[in-house]
């Protein structure tokens, strides 16, 4: 005996089909070129242009943004450390002014790349709207 499923679900998954996200921003397009309205259509795609990003991608980008942060964290940790290091050696003669100023050159970098990674995250949790 086959099993009949209902309307709306989809035989391969089972799962209901999600109709309304699944309509592509050029079917709702069309939609409205087809009433009598002209310009309903430039209508309807400026105002799904302007809706905003969907809320599962703002937390994926804010989540990637803060992993940035904590590895340049960690890169500026691991700088300064080199750096103190390098600095010890050097007092006992064992490493060159070109390789300490080296150093110093790389935990001012980290420091960029910190000051870079954080205000990636303000201006995403600013600036970015989000579509509840």
């Amino acid at each position: 005996m086959e099993r009949s499923w209902p309307k709306g679900r989809d035989r391969a998954s089972g799962r209901l089909e999600d109709r309304g996200v699944a309509r592509s921003a050029e079917d709702r397009l069309h939609e409205g070129a087809g009433n009598k309205d002209p310009g309903g259509a430039r209508i309807l795609a400026a105002k799904i242009a302007v809706t905003g990003v969907r809320r599962r991608d703002v937390l994926n980008d804010v989540q990637n943004a803060e992993a940035a942060i904590i590895v340049a964290e960690e890169n500026l940790r691991s700088s300064e450390n080199m750096r103190l290091h390098t600095e010890r050696m050097a007092r006992k003669g064992y490493v060159t002014p070109l390789q300490r100023e080296a150093q110093q050159f790389a935990v001012q970098r980290a420091k960029i790349d910190l000051k870079t990674a954080t205000m990636a995250k303000s201006v995403l949790e600013r600036f970015t709207k989000q579509k509840c």
